[in-house]
């Protein structure tokens, strides 16, 4: 079948306004430098390897786009909307805000926002396997059945961090960065099981398994 996508020049970029709506658009390795798409709507779009650095993203939505090696230092992602999208490796270290932006069902995997401050963002549902978290800032952020496998979360703040229904495969109770964050028992369970604790409530009994005799 023939690519029916719309496929833009860097001419054409400059003619795209505020709240303008795209879909099946590819804007692959187009710079947008300082431009500002607030509040523009992107679905089924494609910007692999594109510059928005210094771009202004407030109130945009990206649907089902891929964004992977996008650059973004620099950009204000204030209300920005990111969902079910490709952000393999995204690094957002050096973004100007994240203020109430959202990553909900997206792949964030490897992803960089090592000292980002991520107050009340909302990550739901999203994969941030292997991403570097380490001395961000998790406040009230919601990661509620995201995947948080193997993350860096060293010298990160997680209080009032919504943990819940998140997958926590290399984590441990141990570690100092839990302290404030809310988990859902299931959660306590199988990390407490990795100390060799057993959790259960003051009625129950454990069970013990019988030595089979001789």
């Amino acid at each position: 079948m023939p690519d029916t996508r719309r496929i833009f020049t860097q001419e054409q970029i400059a003619a795209i306004e505020e709240g303008d709506e795209f879909r099946g658009c590819v804007f692959d390795g187009l710079s947008f430098y300082g431009q500002s798409l607030k509040e523009c709507v992107f679905e089924e779009c494609s910007f692999e390897g594109a510059n928005l650095m210094m771009a202004r993203l407030n109130a945009a939505t990206f649907h089902s786009c891929n964004l992977t090696g996008l650059r973004l230092a620099g950009a204000s992602l204030f209300s920005t909307t990111f969902e079910r999208s490709k952000l393999l490796g995204v690094d957002l270290r050096d973004v100007e805000s994240t203020t109430a932006a959202v990553f909900r069902e997206c792949n964030l995997s490897l992803a960089c926002l090592r000292g980002v401050d991520l107050t009340a963002v909302d990550f739901e549902r999203s994969s941030l396997m292997e991403a570097d978290l380490a001395v961000a800032k998790l406040d009230e952020a919601s990661f509620s059945g995201a995947d948080l496998s193997r993350v860096d979360v060293h010298g990160a703040s997680l209080r009032q961090t919504d943990l819940r229904g998140a997958t926590l495969s290399g984590w441990s109770l141990t570690q100092p960065e839990l302290r404030g964050a809310i988990m859902d028992r299931r959660q306590i369970e199988l990390l407490a099981a990795e100390l060799g604790i057993l959790v259960l409530d003051a009625d129950e009994q454990p069970t013990r398994k019988r030595s089979r005799r001789r």
